[in-house]
């Protein structure tokens, strides 16, 4: 009876260890195929920022490689970006990425400027195959101050 029970509380702890790797790769696998993804809220301490980016995210194996984005703005200026989930998809980070070694047009500087300052690790609020919200306290540009993002999926 004992060893039943024992054989029966691995399995419970081994499905639980599977099921929260899996988190992590549900969300991944969602955010990298589903397209692009429209930026409907990017605020400070509750205040939009006027110009709202879109994330073209590129395909990856989220196993094998860093994963790519790009930030995009309404004046054709982009930057890139690597994204990952972690902690089993209760975390989201984004980086941005930028090798220097071409020049930049003002709209892409721009672009680059907010992929920049708002680098760094999220809470993962909701996650949903058409919505996902993050906030952070610690983002590159606006450390210390409450920073908001919500994604929505474009069809």
């Amino acid at each position: 009876m004992m060893k039943k029970y024992g054989m029966t509380v691995t399995a419970a702890l081994f499905m639980i260890a599977v099921s929260s790797c899996n988190k992590t790769k549900v969300n991944s696998e969602r955010f990298i195929k589903t397209g692009d993804w429209k930026v409907t809220e990017l605020s400070i301490n509750g205040v939009n920022e006027e110009e709202l980016p879109t994330w073209e995210i590129d395909d990856c194996d989220v196993y094998d490689e860093s994963c790519f984005g790009e930030w995009k703005n309404d004046e054709g200026g982009h930057a890139e970006f690597v994204w990952q989930f972690r902690e089993k998809a209760n975390a989201f980070e984004i980086s941005h990425q930028d090798s220097g070694e071409h020049e930049h047009e003002h709209a892409d500087e721009e672009a680059a400027e907010q992929a920049y300052s708002f680098s760094g690790v999220y809470e993962v609020v909701e996650k949903s195959k058409k919505t996902m919200k993050f906030q952070s306290m610690s983002t590159i540009g606006n450390n210390g101050s409450s920073v908001k993002i919500t994604i929505e999926k474009l069809e």
